[in-house]
């Protein structure tokens, strides 16, 4: 098989660093993923055993333990990769440790199967100080891995070297190693801005430790906390002595995920085109009035409208409970011969003390917000609708099993369960996931004036007149929330909606959903932790670990990027905290209680402070007593 030779390979790398350009490498596990990179300007393909495991939906790590023959597993792959590929060159992640082989012949062999350079990994760079001083001990040394390299040199192929510290990065560029790539370690996908930072300040110590012995290598790096374009560009920017990135998980196995899911949620939507329930193509028309409705539903009134509809006889016998807990809404539970059911309307004026008015075709928001995510959401439950009524604004749903348990009481009765945090934060994402960045979500469900009627006037205006210090921390809260538009927010996502059913969640009262800030949800979940703890001080760093449960869990999930959504959180949470306290609608467990103040004194410190971390904020919290 023909191998290009080094000093081919080099030309073509040194042309595009000529043209301003950073190298891109990418990891390929097989001939698809390989050729998809090699169309989108991968200046290298590298053969990973890692790739194997990632491909596989495994941890890169993998390979680091033994579960498989390391070279074994990429001379296997190289044939396959090579093959569909252009002439864009192949390296070869080889283990130089290997105690079975020659070093000659396992590079000679890789080069027979289409490989133009070689690499070293696995590499003991990446096991801790204590582990690898075991190794070097006895005999499994970094040496071997640059003379793996000086091996490949010799064949004349492409030699790219691992390193994770100053002596190691020293010692590859005085072997004459073409590439010299600082290691960060296993991609992450949580961290932020400062952790992009401390990366590239590590970066940069690896590449002068090499540039001392030699000014003419070419320097990549690697893994960490820098996994998308944006911190790449960060890293390039911090580091000018960098020529690009490699990209294993970030390439072949993250956004091929991604991709599948979004295909799959096509190929559902295909399937329940023709449901029931269809959403519409626009939001309804909140700047027009609103329209009376013609029939109040009530216990008194629910059993005739029942039968008008067909959904009962005329003569059955039907009982009507109202189910409380509703502010905005009348929810009524029915039963007649062996059926039920649970009836939703909206009302016009909200059951709180001062003047609070909604528009009531917010209900018509919430039936399609359901309908469109009840097939979409795998991580927990919504609810079954039944049927819906544009004219009465109202919708009919399955009843909740009786085995169901609203969260909220059980928290207010100090019953903690972490891993209904851990389900919260993955329901949240979910629903977050499936609905990102969908043009027809961001047409249907406008945020203005929905927010504003039901969040921004009551809640985040209503409390900046109690506090007019803190005016303008509001106000570009409300922007941030009118502003980003990027998931389908639930706008209620906090314990009084969410029960415990057959070991899911249930997640109910959609009546808020718009198209917007991720943050807000987040925000909405943290803060309401906070608020119970503030309520039940004996508890409250058991809460604050049930913020930073669903909060972990969330961000593990979430397909975005973890920093921004973490900092419009940040954004809104002190918002929201003093407009449960001095909005037009306080939480009850607070109200009128010696903690209302303590919760205040936070919810202002965090619109004074924005911490940089939720972290942060629950060890201010759990210290907070």
């Amino acid at each position: 098989m023909r191998t290009v030779t080094r000093e081919h390979v080099l030309h073509r790398l040194r042309m595009a660093t000529d043209s301003g350009r950073a190298l891109l490498a990418c990891g390929a596990a097989n001939g698809l993923v390989a050729a998809a990179a090699e169309a989108g300007g991968a200046d290298l393909i590298v053969v990973y055993s890692s790739g194997k495991f990632r491909a596989a939906g495994r941890s890169s790590l993998s390979a680091l333990m033994p579960y498989g023959n390391a070279n074994e597993i990429v001379l296997a792959m190289l044939p396959e990769i090579r093959t569909a590929l252009g002439d864009c060159p192949v390296v070869a992640a080889l283990c130089g440790t290997d105690p079975t082989t020659s070093l000659e012949a396992l590079v000679r062999a890789a080069a027979e199967r289409g490989a133009s350079g070689v690499q070293n990994f696995p590499t003991i760079g990446m096991f801790g100080h204590e582990f690898r001083e075991d190794l070097e001990a006895t005999g499994i040394s970094f040496e071997q891995e640059i003379e793996l390299l000086r091996a490949a040199r010799r064949a004349d192929l492409l030699t790219c070297g691992y390193v994770t510290n100053e002596e190691d990065a020293a010692a590859m560029a005085l072997a004459g190693v073409d590439v010299i790539v600082p290691l960060l370690g296993v991609t992450r996908y949580r961290n932020g801005d400062d952790a992009v930072a401390d990366a590239a300040a590590r970066i940069s110590a690896l590449a002068d430790a090499a540039l001392a012995v030699r000014d003419d290598l070419l320097l990549l790096f690697h893994g960490g906390p820098v996994a998308e374009p944006s911190q790449v560009q960060r890293c390039l920017k911090l580091v000018p002595a960098l020529h690009g990135y490699i990209a294993a998980s970030s390439v072949e196995r993250t956004p091929v995920a991604r991709a599948v899911s979004a295909a799959a949620r096509a190929f559902v939507e295909v399937r329940r085109a023709a449901g029931e329930h269809p959403i519409a193509e626009a939001s309804p028309d909140f700047s027009t009035p609103p329209p009376d409705l013609p029939l109040e539903l009530t216990a008194d009134t629910l059993a005739e409208y029942l039968a008008k509809k067909g959904i009962v006889a005329a003569a059955d016998n039907v009982e009507v409970d109202e189910l409380s807990g509703g502010l905005s809404n009348v929810v009524l539970r029915w039963r007649s011969s062996g059926q039920s059911g649970v009836i939703k309307q909206s009302r016009p004026r909200l059951r709180v003390a001062e003047e609070w008015r909604a528009d009531v075709r917010r209900i018509v928001n919430e039936y399609e917000a359901i309908s469109y995510l009840a097939p979409r959401v795998h991580r927990g439950r919504l609810p079954t609708i039944t049927f819906t009524d544009p004219t009465l604004l109202a919708f009919g749903m399955e009843e909740v099993s009786a085995d169901a348990r609203l969260w909220k009481p059980e928290l207010l009765a100090g019953t903690i369960h972490e891993e209904r945090a851990q389900q919260a934060g993955a329901l949240l994402a979910d629903i977050h996931n499936a609905t990102r960045d969908e043009p027809t979500l961001r047409r249907r469900f406008l945020a203005e004036p929905l927010l504003t009627q039901n969040r921004l006037d009551p809640w985040y205006r209503a409390a900046a007149r109690c506090h007019p210090d803190l005016a303008a921390s509001f106000e570009y809260a409300i922007s941030r929330l009118l502003e980003v538009k990027q998931v389908l927010v639930h706008g209620d996502f906090v314990p009084k909606n969410l029960f415990l059913l057959e070991g899911e969640l249930f997640v109910v009262d959609f009546e808020v959903t718009h198209f917007g800030n991720p943050g807000y949800d987040v925000a909405t979940f943290v803060n309401h932790m906070m608020l119970k703890g503030f309520a039940l001080p004996e508890h409250r760093q058991a809460f604050g670990r049930l913020a930073s449960t669903m909060w972990e869990s969330y961000r593990n999930l979430w397909d975005g990027d973890q920093a921004v959504v973490q900092q419009e959180a940040l954004v809104q949470l002190g918002a929201l905290m003093l407009a449960r306290v001095d909005g037009k609608s306080k939480v009850e467990y607070l109200a009128g209680t010696e903690h209302a103040a303590e919760a205040r004194d936070f919810g202002r410190w965090l619109l004074r402070n924005r911490p940089a971390s939720v972290g942060e904020v629950l060890t201010r919290y759990a210290g907070h007593l």
